[in-house]
């Protein structure tokens, strides 16, 4: 019973220190550098992350590809 005493303690402490989230009905787009604005624009801090997209560039009509995505 005082585990579940101390569980409860913990969610309502950190309840305390959450802050709103804010965002767009419309969402944010034209951030993904290609004209120079990146996530940086909103986002602070740490390091821009390198992102990279393998797999074919063509296919034929009607044809699969496997695409990998990294960040």
């Amino acid at each position: 019973m005082r585990h579940l005493f101390r569980i409860a303690g913990v969610f309502a402490v950190s309840s305390l220190w959450s802050t709103a989230a804010f965002a767009t009905s419309t969402g944010i787009t034209g951030q993904s550098g290609k004209d120079g604005v990146t996530c940086s624009t909103c986002h602070k801090g740490g390091a821009v992350p390198t992102v990279v997209l393998e797999g074919p560039t063509t296919l034929e009509p009607g044809a699969t590809g496997q695409y990998t995505f990294i960040i």
